[in-house]
């Protein structure tokens, strides 16, 4: 069954654009906090997107998904 469609975002920060200061963004992130978002099981038709912005001291990397999450049913 599906529970309807998602847009979900994992961000780092890095001091320098190598120290990390936070965990770093993945895909598992983005994707659980979705899935999590709609009590649901899994996701579908999911597009992965991923960024990086440098500024002269820090930097920030964001991975965002989005997609339909979907609830198994027996």
């Amino acid at each position: 069954r599906q529970l309807g469609r998602i847009v979900s975002k994992d961000t780092s920060v890095a001091l320098l654009g190598v120290i990390p200061v936070t965990s770093p963004s993945t895909i598992r992130d983005a994707l659980d906090k979705g899935v999590k978002s709609r009590n649901g099981d899994a996701m579908i038709n999911i597009t992965v997107e991923s960024y990086t912005y440098y500024w002269i001291v820090f930097s920030t990397h964001t991975t965002r998904i989005e997609g339909d999450v979907i609830e198994f049913t027996d």
